[in-house]
């Protein structure tokens, strides 16, 4: 065998470790340069560009990172590279601004956050039946082009504790009057409300922080008025349900789609 063979071998076997992509950016796709990245397994910490992103070498496998920055809410990202992948696809972490106080934020199309201020539930009521809605109309605005609608709720409650508050997200219609049954017959009774006209189904998926959440509209939603509410509470003809809740659950949190 030839005296360079074993070398021109060796050489030959030698192969660079794959390098991935790590890319940071915020919901409405601009870098965030400075971010820490952290992969799992591994002790040495990645910062992000000014372009939010930095080339990572890898082993072969499923890869977990985590990215995070200071008034963002981290994002864990996983990635599965072959043992002959040259080039592996970059990994892209979304991060969520993190919200100040509890409540309702909407994603809309540019920075910043779309906060949804509450309003309290008004009942009107006769003998026989009870409306409970809104008086005013919401002041919050979403622009309708925004695909998928997406909120960020800031709750101490957990997933199966708002699972259990019944959180719903109705449409709203505007009563001015209504025909109901009274003790002596039909009568109509002047409303002027903001009431529940059918429900819009939501997921809710927790981020990566104890007390923050990620709602998102299924499908597209027609311009009009919406609400996020608990317990029913707009959809009830019950007077006594608004009576038996407590202070922070009798208001509803009502936005625009234009």
């Amino acid at each position: 065998m030839p005296a360079f063979l074993p070398v021109l071998l060796a050489l030959t076997g030698c192969t660079e470790p794959p390098k991935v992509k790590l890319d940071v950016r915020d919901v409405w796709n601009e870098p965030i340069a400075g971010a820490t990245i952290v992969q799992e397994g591994v002790t040495e910490r990645f910062t992000s560009g000014a372009d939010g992103t930095v080339m990572v070498e890898v082993k072969p496998g499923t890869l977990s990172f985590m990215a995070g920055q200071d008034g963002f809410i981290k994002d864990l990202e996983s990635i599965t590279i072959a043992e002959e992948a040259d080039k592996p696809p970059a990994v892209v972490f979304h991060l969520y601004p993190e919200p100040e106080n509890p409540g309702f934020y909407g994603v809309s199309r540019a920075a910043p956050y779309v906060h949804l201020e509450a309003q309290p539930i008004q009942s009107v009521a006769t003998e026989m039946s009870t409306y409970h809605g809104i008086k005013d109309i919401p002041k919050s605005m979403i622009p309708k082009n925004v695909k998928p609608l997406r909120f960020v709720f800031n709750s101490t409650l957990r997933v199966q504790e708002i699972k259990r508050q019944d959180l719903r997200l109705s449409k709203l219609r505007y009563l001015e009057e209504a025909e109901v049954q009274g003790v002596l017959g039909a009568e109509t009774v002047d409303l002027n409300l903001w009431v529940a006209d059918g429900d819009v189904k939501f997921d809710v998926k927790g981020l990566q922080s104890k007390d923050d959440y990620l709602l998102e509209v299924e499908g597209d939603l027609e311009p009009g008025f919406y609400a996020f509410h608990a317990q029913n509470v707009l959809d009830s003809r019950n007077a006594d349900v608004l009576d038996k809740l407590p202070k922070e659950l009798k208001v509803v949190f009502p936005f625009e789609v234009k």
